[in-house]
């Protein structure tokens, strides 16, 4: 989380276009984190 913030992620959170999101921006960071962790799991499984 401390990198995104450094990289400039609450920036983005309130100046990109489009919809508001109901999560806050550490909320998102860990589903993405939680999906790519499921993710790669799932890969694993099916080799």
């Amino acid at each position: 989380m401390r990198a995104v913030i450094r990289e400039g992620g609450r920036a983005l959170a309130s100046d990109r276009p489009g919809r508001r999101w109901a999560l806050s921006l550490e909320d998102r960071v860990l589903l993405v984190a939680a999906y790519c962790r499921t993710n790669l799991t799932m890969r694993q499984l099916a080799s």
